[in-house]
């Protein structure tokens, strides 16, 4: 399905069926095949500016990096989320966060509004401070 979708062009569908295939993958245990399907998805909706789906995908890619296991902290992030924002509290840019987390500019847009809204902050110096007084 997703090859047709590709030829129809139509790179949310493609995007979408890669995302089920993944999961699919991953019952049967086949997690360097899911990783693939995923990191194709990711591909496909960030470059359709789908900032949901990559956001979800990108998710889901942590997930499966983390061994499956989502890990909140106490404030709401997850891991990934938990990365991203230790960086950007160092004084990163967005395309300098991308570089050193492996992601698209794109994702870590999605990921800081995500973070942002979590955390009640509005601005770098205010993600930055609350992570300053963290305990």
């Amino acid at each position: 399905a997703a090859e047709r979708f590709e030829g129809l062009g139509l790179p949310l569908e493609q995007g979408r069926c890669l995302w089920l295939l993944s999961r699919t993958r991953l019952r049967q245990r086949r997690r360097a095949g899911a990783r693939q399907s995923l990191a194709e998805a990711l591909a496909l909706f960030e470059g359709a500016g789908a900032c949901a789906w990559s956001g979800l995908v990108s998710e889901a890619l942590g997930r499966l990096d983390a061994g499956g296991v989502v890990r909140v902290s106490a404030d709401g992030l997850t891991t990934a989320e938990e990365q991203l924002a230790g960086v950007v509290a160092e004084g990163a840019s967005n395309r300098e966060a991308a570089a050193r987390l492996h992601l698209s500019v794109k994702t870590v847009e999605t990921m800081l509004t995500r973070i942002y809204r979590k955390l009640g902050v509005q601005s770098r110096a205010q993600l930055a401070a609350a992570r300053a007084v963290r305990p």
